[in-house]
């Protein structure tokens, strides 16, 4: 087995020795970049470049596994509350000063310590005590045991002594292959990190440009002045893919596109009623519609392949019929105008959704026509992304039409569906259901997977029994990317996975170094 290991890194050597070094990927966005900090970023392209910038203690492979990082082991005691991670040596922070325990618990403290919000802040918020154990080793003590805590453990490594400067939220420092040397309204340059531990990137430089549309960058990718479109709407997929130049990548998302329902509207407080709109959903039309065939149903929050999930338990048939007979016992009844009513109220509802994205303008769309051929009025409004975020994390509407991660491990669902999360977590459903907070807890507690298994399916089962909303599919993530870039490989997290690992042979390079033009200072001498 240890020989088998040496071949293979022998040969990634020898691999990474051929690429060829030079180039810069050009890439669009079409809405603002936001904050690039692990501590609070969360979402939008900020939380897509701290893949670039950042590194974890740890990285997640193309599938549910897992890849050093910036530990190069790590042990954990049998009872599932003790983390041993033992550190690189060596590794420098993008200002030249290397990365220690320090910073893995100052990292740690301020996650734990950050109000509202935050992609790691239920996981971590177990952790009882933080030890540095020696300048390249920390221990973790956790009050539970959680056997599922290494999955959450690729959270972005900052400097401890450079994190509280005002200079940090513009020009983020991390550990990672590439570093931001400059950032304005009209986009980001990152260029690639000479000392990274890992070997120096391939490319010199990623350049991000901001438009005003997402016509505008499409434009823009047929004229050549961006290298990369993502994520591809699967009607466009088939007229990108003619194009010589571009190459297609896709992969099934795990991220679960979802009609959620705000738990403090009085509409929703009534089990039927919800219950009834997921048997009054047609998700097969919606693959076949709006998807073009490009994703499948969904049916709760677990993705396919992962702990818990089977779907031939956990289908939703699709039933018009019996949904007007479930909301007809609840005591709702059609109007001359088809609506249904109760106690002289219609059944409508007001359905927020981020304006910028078509997919989930068209999907709003039709699920407004299905739950009108059963007597629900489904009004739909569009806010861009910053106000549709603060609307929602605020929770000031009554249903939404978004998406959801499922990466990983189903213990990811602890911060999404836990009635702890519900007031200043990521429940924005507000959802509070004790037997779901119970298996929950049961499941990140459990070290046999045989066992965890049984548990996540029984939590899928009981948020069917009880769901937070209409799940409606999983959809397959499209990019399309310029053929002359090699080592192309999309991650569960999506396009930027590998972008360490991209090269452009020699001959095909289309910029020079010297056209990353910025006039900023680096970060060190």
């Amino acid at each position: 087995m240890k020989k088998a290991w040496f071949l293979c890194l022998l040969l990634a050597a020898c691999t990474a020795s051929t690429r060829d070094q030079g180039d810069i990927l050009s890439m669009g966005a079409w809405y603002e970049v936001g904050e690039i900090d692990p501590i609070s970023s969360y979402s939008g392209w900020g939380s897509f470049l701290m893949e670039v910038i950042f590194d974890g203690l740890v990285k997640h492979d193309q599938g549910s596994g897992l890849l050093p990082g910036l530990a190069e082991k790590w042990d954990v005691s049998g009872d599932g509350k003790t983390w041993d991670f033992f550190l690189r040596k060596g590794a420098r922070f993008h200002d030249g000063h290397e990365f220690t325990s320090e910073d893995v618990r100052f990292t740690m403290q301020r996650i734990t310590a950050t109000k509202g919000p935050g992609l790691y802040n239920s996981a971590l918020e177990g952790v009882e005590r933080i030890e540095e154990k020696g300048r390249y080793e920390v221990r973790i003590q956790l009050k539970e045991p959680n056997h599922a805590f290494i999955h959450f453990c690729d959270f972005g490594i900052v400097p401890s002594h450079a994190y509280d400067d005002t200079e940090f939220k513009k020009r983020p420092i991390g550990t990672g292959p590439f570093w931001l040397e400059h950032r304005d309204e009209k986009g980001v340059l990152l260029r690639a990190n000479e000392d990274y531990f890992l070997g120096r990137p391939p490319l010199n430089g990623i350049r991000v440009r901001i438009y005003k549309t997402q016509l505008e960058a499409w434009s823009r990718l047929m004229s050549g002045e961006i290298d990369v479109f993502e994520p591809v709407l699967p009607r466009n997929a088939g007229f990108l893919a003619s194009i010589p130049e571009m190459k297609l990548y896709s992969t099934l998302l795990p991220y679960y596109y979802i009609l959620g329902f705000n738990m403090n509207e009085g509409l929703f407080k009534d089990r039927n009623v919800r219950i009834a709109l997921n048997i009054a959903i047609d998700r097969a039309a919606l693959v076949r519609d709006v998807l073009k065939g490009r994703g499948r149903e969904c049916f709760g929050p677990l993705f396919p392949g992962t702990t818990g999930y089977d779907q031939g338990n956990f289908s939703i048939p699709y039933d018009p019929e019996k949904a007007i007979e479930k909301l007809r016992k609840s005591g709702w009844s059609p109007g001359k105008d088809g609506l249904l009513r109760k106690n002289g109220k219609k059944l409508e509802f007001k359905c927020l959704t981020f304006e910028d994205d078509q997919l989930l303008k068209e999907t709003a769309i039709m699920l407004q026509d299905q739950l009108s051929s059963v007597g629900v009025k489904m009004k739909i409004y569009t806010l861009p992304l910053q106000e549709f975020l603060k609307n929602f994390e605020r929770r000031k509407y009554q249903a939404v039409i978004t998406y959801y991660t499922a990466l990983f491990d189903p213990d990811i669902h602890y911060k999404f569906l836990h009635s702890s999360q519900a007031i200043n977590g990521m429940n924005w459903f507000s959802y509070e259901n004790p037997i779901v907070d119970e298996l929950l807890e049961k499941g990140r507690m459990e070290p046999d997977q045989i066992k965890r298994q049984r548990i996540y399916s029984m939590f899928q089962k009981e948020i069917q029994a009880d769901p937070p909303g209409v799940f409606l599919f999983w959809r397959e993530f499209i990019a399309g990317v310029h053929k002359r870039f090699r080592g192309v490989r999309i991650g569960p997290g999506g396009l930027l996975w590998n972008l360490g690992e991209w090269w452009v042979p020699e001959k095909e390079q289309k910029y020079l170094e010297k056209d990353m033009v910025s006039g900023s200072t680096p970060l060190r001498d």
